[in-house]
């Protein structure tokens, strides 16, 4: 556990001697001060976790913590599953709404015709621009309009 904890302390006095440094700073006593400090910071996390947390993890204490907060999350998130769907479901309908105008307004300005059935959506990637499940040919699958 000593050695640890003189590792860590030689590490956090270190890296804040060598951080001054390498900025341009003074190593004035400010900065002596800082670097004791999180050296000693360092040393006593270090005593710590060699002292407590490390053999209680060992012991399955840290696998129980993380099973507890992830069965916490679980439940907190049944609890608002429906309010958090319909929220996010009306904001993507919401941006749709506003992209699907901005387009078309980029459209007109280009001059490119805007008539329904003009407009279409160039899929990009994965099973949809491979054809997967289309019959061979028909690699962009049917039209948006009729799937």
């Amino acid at each position: 556990m000593i050695c640890e904890a003189l590792a860590a302390f030689t590490t956090g006095f270190l890296s804040t001697m060598l951080a001054a440094v390498f900025k341009g700073e003074e190593i004035n006593a400010d900065v002596w001060g800082e670097a004791v400090a999180n050296g000693v910071i360092s040393a006593v996390g270090a005593a710590a976790w060699g002292r407590w947390i490390a053999p209680w993890a060992k012991v399955g204490g840290l696998a129980d913590v993380f099973r507890k907060t992830a069965d916490a999350v679980r439940a907190a998130g049944r609890q608002i599953e429906r309010w958090a769907a319909a929220l996010v479901g009306d904001g993507i309908d919401g941006v749709g709404t506003v992209i699907y105008a901005k387009l078309l307004e980029a459209a007109r300005r280009l001059g490119w015709s805007t008539a329904a059935g003009d407009l279409r959506v160039m899929p990009l990637g994965d099973s949809i621009t491979f054809g997967q499940g289309v019959p061979r040919g028909t690699a962009t699958g049917p039209t948006c309009g009729t799937a």
